[in-house]
């Protein structure tokens, strides 16, 4: 430690040394200053240092540099503002105070004095965020008058001085600036009021920054009582806006908007003193039109209405003014092959409709249902349209709607899906599907025997595929929302109708048509599986065979042959839902062997290895044995092979962890080895033919490393192949020959794989399988297998406890920052050293050890309990690792381990344990005093086992036994503990026996009274006394 200690001395030192040097050379203090913002750490670390030893000399430096080169004041003003938030600031001397107020004020005053600025350059908000940050810290509070002076020079550029203005509200001084406001409103009303002048583009520009920083002000530093002062300003915001409009500057005004966009989502009862003009121009500005200005005018005005819907419910003739407006604007479209969703003002119309109807009240509701009743008679299919846009809408936004109001709606939306115009029949079934989430008011008002009809004739619409693919979606909403029975009397004419359309010539119709087949069709499973339950329950065989049949044999080659169409990557979806829906249609008809057909014939393919159809057929195998399971064993032998192919996909060396396209392959590569487990369990003897390839199949991907969930699954399933193999030796009549040659392939490459793995969570999956396999392969394994084993166990504790032990010395470093491994206190180039590798790879810190101890412990236990005595010269080699376990310091994790190691053996081994009682017996008993129960349990549970097998070898560590009257101190506070708790526990019963016999005697007293009271016949009063003291009793 003392070496350490001054080797970091030595090493500031030099740092300091380095430092003195830059600081008397400006071009070696310009090169660090331009190099902060790089990554390299060594200058950062010198700047900081320098920040917290010598922040004076910095501060005088970097006020000579800001004049050194053309753009040294970026890195300067940035340094500047690092200061200004740090704490070393406030140790700066009172000199150095005032040069950086004259360095900063100069700068300033070169800027906003330049007649070359036009407008509020990046540079200039740089140093204008330098100078409220400083003025920020308390240390400059004769700015504001410096300022003030400034606006009423004439060569001086005012908006700059105003923006300056903003950054200082912002920064939320209010105790500083309050003082001030009656100079912030006469600067305000002096430059926002000014005359327009055309031909001066600055006076635009400062207008709208007048605005801003008064907005600013409003927002971060007035409160209630002081705003109202300022309410004089927005007569002149308005004034900028109109000026804006007529005058043709756009760009002003859209600034302008977006000012009181900002003010009215911040402080909506600012404009309350002149709410009625200024609804009134806003609205004026949207009718006109004049795109994202118009556009702005009506977000001002949602916003308003939803920061203050109460303020604005009060103007009734405004709201239906407009609502009005906003439906009119959902006939901004065009007659363009049904593209309605692309043109802005529709869109936008239909968003503010949405975010309008919190004003909804019942009268504005009637007001708005005769506007939609004259729309919907309108002779232009524009109107119509918006208005069956507007329905929805307006059903969703006013919950308060009556039941005749609402029928109005739905047969305005029925009647026009009728209309001679295919825009508004888009726009009916659009209104049908979005008027869902209303199926409640469907229900009650039983609208839905039109609606399914409806559904029906858009269904044989060919000559217009938008509408029966939209028609087909309503459908899958029917089906998918647990509603089916609504469309259950139709279902035949449905299904028919969507097997006709599946075989449209349009892609997105037969993708429509599909989707919606396939939701029927799990809909329908879902349902009789639910209340005829089964396999095959017989009332769905009996309906879904009807309905699938008929169509089945004629729309089975056009999904095979949208299979195989792998050249054309955009039917991906197309090929999906064709490959979900043969399976699902070959349940329903009993086909099964001609959907495995199906799937064998398209393995004939030759596919590239990121083809998407090979995920797709290893789906539908999936899930065709989630389906028939047991029934699924006259398929196996042709799944099998192509199981196994995808099993043994090699990986590409341009694959990584975040290349979307390719990495799911080997996400299907998991469930592939995981199918092949399941199959292993559900089909036990049928399974065996397939042992020995399987084995082979999966046994290097136990180093599979270019994907984690693959080696977990192998190292699962290489359990269930010795387990299976097992039961296979004793039904065939094979030797255990068989097994051994097995466990002779799998040990070896277990081993090999958990040397070399690098994941910690993936190294203690593999050691709980391990010890499993060892359970079943234990008593076929030699001494050489043994060893391999122990020494494998024997790197995984070095490593853990390594790791641990490093951990915790970091830890205890003074001012260690978990997150860099350095010393955050002068920033030293002390690096932690890197944790111990357990398995040649794997970086274990203490968290990570501590998981891994628990599985080495169960895995010695299995070692233990299966090799007993013979495997105790194995044990003897873990004295060395084990003991030092015992120390007080260490964690109830490191200390339960040899607790419960040395328990296996005592409990196993016997009179061959005995050896080691002087060596463990000890720290057993100290451990009984510890201070984690779990550790304290585990202990007194092996001195009992000591006791049960040690015999006269323990006598001597029994209290008064031994020649040396050997005693247990540790044992006492266990014991006192024990006596303490029985004694209150008799105490306890004594005084509930002592209840229970005065509550005897009390009821045996007014038993006997009541008998006197009843002999004098007083049988009324003697019951309801008895009653009584029952109750009382109780």
């Amino acid at each position: 430690m003392e070496a350490r200690t001054a080797s970091i001395s030595n090493s500031f030192a030099a740092h300091f040394q380095e430092l003195d040097h830059i600081l008397a050379d400006l071009s070696k203090f310009e090169q660090l200053i331009s190099q902060i913002s790089s990554n390299k750490d060594k200058f950062r670390f010198l700047f900081t240092l320098l920040k917290e030893s010598r922040v004076d000399s910095l501060c005088l430096g970097l006020c000579k540099l800001i004049y050194y080169e053309p753009y040294t004041y970026l890195q300067v003003t940035s340094c500047f503002n690092e200061i200004f938030n740090s704490p070393c600031f406030f140790f700066t001397s009172e000199s150095t105070i005032k040069k950086m107020k004259d360095t900063l004020l100069v700068f300033f005053e070169s800027h906003v004095s330049d007649p070359f600025q036009n407008h509020v350059s990046n540079s200039s908000a740089i140093i204008f965020k330098t100078v409220s940050e400083f003025y920020t810290t308390g240390q400059w509070p004769e700015l504001l008058n410096i300022m003030f002076q400034y606006m009423k020079r004439v060569e001086c550029r005012q908006e700059n001085v105003l923006m300056l203005f903003k950054n200082i509200a912002e920064k939320g001084n209010s105790g500083r600036i309050i003082s001030h406001l009656p100079t912030f409103r006469s600067i305000f009303s002096e430059h926002m009021g000014r005359h327009m002048n055309l031909n001066i583009n600055s006076d635009t520009n400062l207008r709208i920054t007048a605005m801003s920083a008064s907005i600013s002000l409003i927002e971060f530093v007035l409160t209630e009582d002081t705003v109202k002062d300022f309410q004089c300003l927005l007569r002149l915001m308005m004034k900028i806006l109109t000026d804006g409009v007529n005058f043709g500057l756009d760009s002003m005004a859209e600034d302008c908007l977006e000012l009181l966009i900002k003010l009215a989502r911040i402080n909506p009862n600012f404009f309350e003193g002149q709410l009625g003009k200024v609804l009134q121009l806003m609205l004026k500005i949207s009718i006109e039109d004049r795109g994202d200005i118009s556009h702005s005018a009506i977000e001002f005005l949602m916003s308003l209405a939803e920061k203050a819907p109460d303020m604005i419910r009060k103007e009734t003739q405004f709201v239906k003014r407009l609502f009005e407006e906003l439906i009119y604007w959902l006939s901004h479209i065009k007659d363009d092959d049904g593209r309605l969703w692309e043109y802005t003002n529709s869109l936008f119309g239909k968003d503010c409709l949405r975010r309008l109807c919190i004003l909804l009240d019942d009268s504005i509701f009637q007001w708005i249902l005769r506007l939609l009743s004259y729309l919907w008679r309108s002779s232009k299919w524009e109107e119509r349209h918006a208005c069956l846009i507007a329905i929805p809408i307006i059903s969703k936004g006013y919950l308060k709607m009556k039941q005749e109001n609402f029928e109005e709606l739905v047969t305005m939306v029925l009647e026009s899906c009728h209309d001679s115009h295919p825009q508004v029949k888009f726009a009916a079934i659009n209104s049908i599907k979005e008027l869902f989430v209303c199926l409640d008011l469907f229900l009650e008002y039983r609208c839905e025997d039109i609606v399914v009809l409806t559904l029906l004739d858009f269904l044989n619409d060919f000559q217009n595929y938008q509408l029966q693919e939209r028609a087909a979606s309503v459908v899958l909403n029917f089906s998918e929302d647990g509603t089916l029975n609504i469309i259950a009397p139709w279902l035949d004419r449905i299904v028919t109708g969507v097997f006709i359309l599946f075989q449209s010539e349009w892609q997105m119709v037969q993708e429509g048509a599909l989707i919606t087949l396939l939701s029927v069709t799990h809909a329908l499973w879902e349902h009789w599986q639910r209340h005829c339950p089964g396999p095959y329950p017989k009332k769905f065989l009996n309906r879904l065979e009807g309905l699938v049949r008929a169509h089945y044999n004629d729309v089975m080659p056009q999904l095979q042959a949208i299979l195989v169409d792998a050249i054309n990557q955009s039917k991906h979806m197309l090929r999906a839902k064709a490959m979900e829906f043969i399976l699902l249609s070959g349940l329903a008809v009993r086909e099964v062997g001609q959907i495995t057909g199906i799937l064998m014939s398209l393995e004939g393919f030759q596919m590239e290895l990121d083809d998407l159809l090979l995920g797709l057929m290893l789906q539908v195998w999936v899930k065709l044995f989630n389906r028939l399971q047991q029934d699924f064993l006259p398929y196996l032998s042709s799944f099998i092979p192509f199981l196994l192919q995808f099993v043994q996909l090699k990986p590409d060396i341009s694959t990584t962890s975040s290349d979307e396209e390719r990495i799911w392959i080997w996400d299907l590569k998991v469930g592939a080895c995981e199918m092949l487990v399941d199959f292993a369990h559900c089909f036990n003897e049928e399974f065996f033919p397939w042992i020995d390839q399987v084995t082979t199949t999966l046994v290097p991907l136990l180093k599979f490393y270019v994907h984690k969930g693959v080696r977990a699954a192998a190292f699962a399933a290489m359990l269930s192949l010795l387990r299976l193999a097992g039961k296979k030796g004793q039904s065939q009549g094979h030797n255990i020959t068989y097994l051994k040659q097995l466990i002779d392939d799998i040990m070896p490459a277990l081993l090999e794989a958990l040397h070399k793995e690098l994941q910690v969570e993936i190294c203690v999956r593999m050691l709980n399988s391990l010890n499993e396999c060892i359970q079943i392969a234990g008593p076929f394994l030699d001494k050489g297998r043994v060893r391999c084993i122990f020494d494998v166990i024997k790197q995984v504790i070095r490593g853990s406890s390594a790791g641990i032990q490093e951990s915790a010395g970091r830890a205890n470093a003074e001012g260690f920052d978990a997150e860099k491994g350095k010393k955050v206190v002068g920033h030293t180039d002390f690096d932690a050293e890197k944790e111990k590798k357990v398995l040649g790879h794997t970086d274990f810190d203490a968290e990570k050890g501590k998981q891994v101890l628990g599985p080495v412990g169960n895995l010695l236990g299995t070692l233990i309990i299966t090799f007993k005595a013979s495997f105790l010269p194995f044990f003897q080699e873990l004295t060395s690792y084990v003991i030092p376990m015992w120390s007080k310091d260490k964690s109830a994790e490191e200390k339960l381990f040899p607790i419960l190691i040395f328990d296996h053996v005592v409990e196993h081994c016997h009179k061959a344990a005995l050896k080691y009682y002087d060596t463990y017996l000890p720290f057993l008993l100290e451990a009984c005093n510890d201070e984690n129960p779990a550790v304290r349990q585990a202990a007194i549970n092996g001195v009992g086992v000591c006791a049960e097998f040690g015999g006269s070898v323990f006598k001597p560590y029994i209290p008064g036994c031994g020649a040396n009257g050997y005693a247990w101190p540790e044992m006492g506070v266990v014991f006192g503990l024990f006596d303490a708790v029985f004694s209150m526990f008799i105490i306890d019963l004594l005084l509930l026996l002592l209840l229970v016999f005065w509550v005897f005697i009390s009821f045996y007293r007014f038993y006997q009274s009541c008998l006197w009271l009843y002999s004098l016949s007083l049988d009324s009063l003697c019951f309801s006394i008895f009653g009584f003291v029952c109750i009382f009793s109780i």
